[in-house]
C-alpha cells in the first residue's frame, strides 16, 4: 500500500531479503513475526480506529511530502 500510495515501483521490493550491512531481522530475543490485531485493545478498553488503514498511509506520505526536508531531495 505503501509503494502505491508513493508511486514506487513494486518490482523492485524484494521480500525476504535484506540490502547489504542491513541487521538481520529477527534479532536475538525479538518476535519471529508480527500481528497487527486492534482487537485485544478494542475488547478491554472499548478503543476504536478512527482512521482506516489506506487513509493513515495516505496522511503520513502527505505529511512527510511537506517536510523542508523532502522538498530538497
Amino acid at each position: 500500500m505503501i509503494a502505491d500510495t508513493i508511486g514506487y515501483d513494486k518490482g523492485k521490493i524484494t521480500f525476504g531479503s535484506y540490502p547489504p550491512g542491513y541487521p538481520m531481522r529477527p534479532m536475538r530475543g525479538e518476535q519471529p513475526y508480527i500481528v497487527l490485531d486492534s482487537s485485544k485493545i478494542a475488547s478491554r478498553l472499548g478503543w476504536r480506529t478512527t482512521v482506516d488503514l489506506e487513509r493513515g498511509i495516505k496522511d503520513v506520505v502527505a505529511y512527510w511530502k511537506n517536510q523542508p526536508s523532502a522538498q530538497a531531495v
